[in-house]
């Protein structure tokens, strides 16, 4: 089962689609900047990840769309919920995640 399935089962399809949507815009490869991510990235950088959703998830915690700003993207589920799922099922490499953020919240 993929990390979106797996979300998907706990919290429904209406908010995965919102975490996808508000990571896509915060990379860029929706809307006014996705010209800039193609020529950065060679392509959006969603398509070189191995596990798509979770470098969504990377993305909205670095970009505090889990938490602070989860009413702005529509986000439903409670961040306290939010943070206990994702500590306990997702690993997120090193390698998706924003050097500057902090992500002990959501790692064990």
């Amino acid at each position: 089962m993929t990390t979106r399935e797996k979300f998907v089962e706990r919290f429904g399809e209406p908010d995965a689609a919102r975490i996808e949507s508000a990571a896509r815009g915060h990379r860029g490869e929706d809307g006014p900047y996705a010209v800039l991510a193609r020529l950065f990235f060679g392509g959006a950088p969603h398509e070189h990840s191995a596990d798509p959703f979770l470098l969504d998830l990377s993305c909205c915690i670095s970009w505090e769309c889990l938490s602070a700003y989860r009413e702005c993207h529509g986000i439903e589920a409670a961040e306290e919920d939010l943070r206990d799922w994702i500590r306990d099922n997702v690993t997120i490499p090193e390698s998706l995640r924003d050097p500057s953020m902090w992500y002990d919240d959501y790692q064990k």
